[in-house]
């Protein structure tokens, strides 16, 4: 019952509501009831929406101001993290999806310097440099 519940929050989405009852439970509860998956894809799912948040250019935005260098270094350090807990290799390939086929054509776009900050997070990410040079 319990892990059909936060299965169902997984999968309609609700990030919130699973997020709470993970942090309810803890840790050591959520590592003893078999929960960890539902943990780093949440991880995985909030590293995403933080570097999509970073590197999406701002109505007006010149450039890449300071603030969203910032902003995208944290994003970079917490999906490290993401990619580092995750032994499948999605977090890996959501970061490289995102990166380079959502947001690299966005930047390009927009200015050289978002252009810039987009390459350098797929190679502070480590993406495949195949990926990374297409």
């Amino acid at each position: 019952p319990l892990h059909d519940r936060i299965g169902g929050f997984f999968r309609s989405g609700r990030l919130e509501d699973l997020e709470r009852w993970l942090d309810v439970i803890g840790k050591a509860k959520v590592d003893t009831l078999g929960l960890q998956d539902f943990q780093r894809n949440l991880d995985r799912l909030r590293s995403l929406e933080l570097l999509r948040k970073a590197l999406l250019p701002e109505p007006r935005q010149t450039g890449f101001p300071e603030a969203k260098q910032r902003q995208l270094r944290n994003a970079i350090m917490v999906a490290k993290s993401a990619v580092g807990e995750d032994a499948t290799g999605q977090a890996e390939e959501s970061f490289g999806t995102l990166v380079l086929e959502e947001l690299l054509p966005i930047c390009i776009g927009h200015s050289n310097e978002s252009l810039g900050w987009a390459l350098f997070s797929a190679l502070e990410l480590r993406l495949p440099e195949a990926s990374v040079g297409a």
